[in-house]
């Protein structure tokens, strides 16, 4: 029986899927990672990364639904520079472990962190593939992620938007301006 841990990407970019496979397949030898360019999750895999936008339409929430009804213990995380409220919302819903903006070689370091930690679960290791150990800890701690990174995203589009409007301040707070003495 073979027990090493697999890997899913799923992404329109062959040029991303290229390098994100290579890395990941340089970072954990043991990962079998399989790369596909179209937005269907067939097959069981203990880790999926699914980018949102295939060709214009927004698909994460979709997939991650899916593969939540069909591998509820699977590490799920999307990676994508397109995410608005309510994709992100359903992919809280559904138990995705973490949103990375896939523009940023930061995210991808916090992403390549994230699948680590996961195989380095005890739990994963003793057990083999599809175990995660307790899903209301693993949902609760997906959620908490999330949460930071959509603020965190939330904090960079307010101060892009007081910069286009010409308003300078902390991020965050809107400063009233008067007209003294007019």
């Amino acid at each position: 029986m073979n027990t090493s841990p697999t890997a899913l990407v799923l992404d329109d970019d062959p040029v991303l899927l290229k390098l994100l496979s290579m890395r990941m397949r340089k970072r954990f030898p043991d990962l079998r990672v399989e790369c596909q360019e179209l937005p269907v999750a067939v097959g069981a895999f203990d880790i999926y990364i699914l980018d949102n936008d295939f060709h214009g339409r927004p698909l994460a929430a979709d997939l991650a639904e899916h593969i939540r009804r069909q591998q509820p213990e699977s590490l799920v995380l999307a990676l994508s520079g397109t995410l608005d409220r309510l994709t992100l919302k359903r992919l809280i819903n559904c138990g995705c472990a973490g949103a990375f903006d896939k523009s940023a070689p930061t995210e991808i370091d916090a992403l390549m962190t994230t699948v680590e930690h996961h195989l380095d679960k005890p739990d994963f290791a003793a057990l083999g593939a599809g175990s995660s150990g307790s899903r209301v800890a693993d949902t609760a701690r997906a959620i908490a992620g999330l949460i930071r990174d959509w603020n965190r995203r939330l904090e960079i589009e307010e101060r892009r938007e007081q910069r286009e409007q010409g308003v300078r301040g902390a991020p965050g707070r809107r400063h009233n301006r008067t007209v003294e003495n007019v």
